[in-house]
């Protein structure tokens, strides 16, 4: 109980990058969550990128058939070309909130 009472919201992050084996770990561990009937029916593939913008981060995951952006930034940063950067799979991009430093780059898409 003492974790729920002494949470606490970050607002500011460092600019060092994450190292990739610790966000591996997160997304293990994550991965031991329930799940319907048990089946755990997700796969971690280690092609991860972090994009830094202007002091947020958004994050690019690449399966086998598509690729995940979780956010949009904070600049407006062009998504589309960032991805393509790192990789030519069909992406789809998954928005955690509506702060305007995780949404600025929607207005490279027409369709939500």
């Amino acid at each position: 109980m003492n974790e729920i009472y002494t949470r606490i919201s970050v607002r500011k992050f460092k600019s060092d990058p994450v190292e990739k084996g610790k966000i591996t770990a997160v997304l293990r561990a994550t991965m031991q969550a329930p799940s319907a009937g048990n089946q755990h029916p997700w796969e971690f593939f280690e092609n991860t990128w972090a994009v830094e913008d202007e002091g947020v981060r958004f994050f690019i995951l690449a399966g086998i058939e598509r690729a995940l952006v979780i956010d949009a930034g904070r600049s407006g940063l062009d998504i589309r070309s960032v991805v393509k950067s790192v990789t030519s799979l069909p992406f789809d991009l998954l928005i955690t909130h509506a702060d305007p430093d995780h949404t600025a780059g929607n207005r490279f898409f027409s369709t939500f």
